[in-house]
């Protein structure tokens, strides 16, 4: 496993210091409740998710930036 330290950015520019586990196969990430909600990040729209059991999930999504 792979890990490397970041800053996560919300749409108000407040900034939070993460640990990234790196995962070449994801297209989404996810953070800790307690961070989006320090950085402001609230759900933009409501996405569809196929978990490895083939089990179907809709969560909320929303978007921040990353620095790496």
């Amino acid at each position: 496993m792979t890990y490397i330290e970041g800053t996560v950015r919300g749409p108000s520019g407040k900034e939070a210091a993460v640990t990234f586990l790196i995962d070449s196969g994801a297209m989404y990430s996810l953070l800790p409740e307690p961070v989006w909600k320090a950085i402001g990040l609230a759900p933009k729209r409501d996405m569809r998710f196929s978990l490895a059991d083939g089990t179907t999930i809709h969560r909320p999504v929303s978007e921040c930036h990353f620095s790496l």
